[in-house]
């Protein structure tokens, strides 16, 4: 990874973590698996929890429990006895970071904050947040963290949902149920095309946020930054990316990349190609030839060897980052010889050689008598 930006850009954020979406790639990090509290970022799982488990449609009554234990945290003014669709309640989760609508959310869907909680770890632990523990669906600090890397592999999960994307980079939204328009918390600027940012004093001001570069698609999570500085950030680093950076194709899908000897077969040996185009984000002017191509495994292929067997994997290295891996399983058995039919084969030729030679010696002998008979006559 490239960690430059620190230097070069003077990044406020005490922790960060920037990931090419597009391509798989991890660009930028600092302090990127410690495990920090991360305020309303935590609301990303409550909204994804949400769009994948409630109708959006369904009526949610606001009940006085929804409402309790929310000081210092911002609220859309819910009031017991109102009703609210879940739709209207994932954008008040989402833009203004109403934890009075999220934790409509939690408790209308786990039947408790806690019951809500245990769905969220579930969850986390389902897509390899392995850093991450939640306590609660509005980012109070105590008993809730996560790092800046998990809540990038959260985001990472969340776009693959249409419906959550167009709530993520929504920036106002209509509630008509409580005749309000909410808002994000920050306006729509440079690179950035969806985020939700998040604040107490333990996490500092957070961001999560995309951007689409050059045809690509970034995902950056920014934990620590001082008031305001966390979109500044984000921009910096969004920026510096489209100034200095490019996607650039290393491979072709079908190219070969490497064969394996097989032994005792007429086939020489196996093929092993690309399985996909591969596009990494590299640095402009990047040289090729100084990539590394490299694989790790077996060097020869047997009758011995099992189907279905991995035997090796092959990378793509730029220094010590790795660009691209492919795991090489070895799953076409070639047509090994067979010697016991070679053997019987051999043994049979050499008995129709002694069986002709047998009637040769024969032919000749009985010639020899004949000739012996006439010469005494």
């Amino acid at each position: 990874m490239y960690n430059v930006f620190m230097d070069e850009l003077k990044i406020n954020s005490r922790s960060y973590f920037l990931w090419n979406n597009s391509t798989g790639t991890a660009i930028a990090e600092k302090n990127s698996a410690v495990q920090t509290p991360v305020a309303s970022l935590t609301k990303i799982m409550t909204a994804l929890l949400a769009v994948e488990l409630r109708d959006l449609d369904e009526v949610v009554e606001i009940m006085p429990g929804m409402l309790q234990g929310l000081e210092g945290f911002a609220v859309l003014g819910l009031r017991s006895g109102q009703t609210l669709t879940v739709r209207e309640l994932v954008f008040a989760t989402l833009l203004p970071s109403a934890g009075d609508a999220a934790q409509a959310l939690a408790i209308s869907t786990g039947g408790s904050i806690a019951e809500f909680a245990d769905l969220m770890n579930k969850r986390a632990a389902e897509i390899g947040m392995t850093n991450t523990h939640f306590s609660n669906s509005v980012g109070f600090d105590e008993d809730n963290y996560s790092t800046p890397q998990d809540i990038a592999i959260l985001l990472m999960t969340a776009l693959q949902n249409p419906i959550f994307v167009e709530f993520f980079e929504s920036y106002t939204a209509e509630l008509p149920s409580v005749q309000t328009t909410v808002a994000k918390t920050f306006a729509r600027q440079g690179y950035i095309k969806g985020g939700k940012t998040g604040f107490t004093n333990a996490a500092g001001r957070c961001l999560a946020s995309t951007a689409d570069i050059e045809g690509a698609e970034y995902i950056l999570v920014t934990v620590g930054a001082e008031l305001g500085e966390n979109v500044t950030d984000a921009n910096k680093i969004y920026r510096y990316v489209a100034d200095n950076y490019e996607p650039v194709q290393i491979l072709e899908a079908g190219t070969t990349l490497l064969e394996i000897p097989a032994e005792q077969s007429e086939t020489r040996a196996i093929s092993y190609t690309a399985e996909d185009d591969v596009v990494v984000t590299l640095q402009n002017d990047t040289n090729l030839e100084d990539l590394t191509y490299k694989y790790e495994g077996e060097t020869a292929i047997t009758r011995q060897t099992e189907e279905g067997t991995k035997l090796g994997t092959y990378e793509i290295l730029q220094g010590d980052d790795l660009l691209y891996t492919q795991e090489v399983y070895y799953t076409e058995a070639p047509e090994f010889y067979n010697y016991g039919c070679l053997i019987a084969g051999g043994l049979g030729s050499l008995v129709l050689l002694g069986l002709t030679a047998w009637l040769l010696w024969r032919k000749h002998h009985k010639a020899s008598i004949v000739g012996v008979m006439i010469f005494l006559a």
